[in-house]
């Protein structure tokens, strides 16, 4: 099994070319995203505005966004990083899951 750690800066590079000047040409996204490997995205922004992007190009079941969550009441650092589902721990859990699910 191979894992592969990409660091989006622009996370509008993965909308659709037509829509988005520097979106990633369709042949740059899936030589970096592959075309049926699950995905798991940590995003410091709201999982939904960057699952409309990969939406509209087409890609939705194989990738898992998980971002910030407004959360109930205040809370630390480290507790708004479990909450939203990006700390440590929960995108290892995360990952162990989607791994189980591709190879069962």
């Amino acid at each position: 099994m191979k894992i592969r750690y990409l660091h989006v800066n622009d996370l509008a590079v993965l909308g659709p070319a037509p829509h988005w000047p520097y979106a990633l040409p369709e042949k740059t996204f899936t030589r970096m995203f592959g075309t049926n490997t699950p995905v798991l995205m940590a995003v410091p922004t709201r999982p939904g505005t960057v699952r409309a992007l990969l939406a509209a190009r087409g890609e939705t079941s194989r990738f898992r966004v998980v971002g910030y969550r407004e959360p109930a009441r205040p809370t630390t650092p480290e507790g708004l990083l479990e909450h939203s589902g990006i700390s440590a721990a929960a995108l290892s859990a995360q990952a162990a899951l989607m791994i189980k699910e591709h190879s069962g």
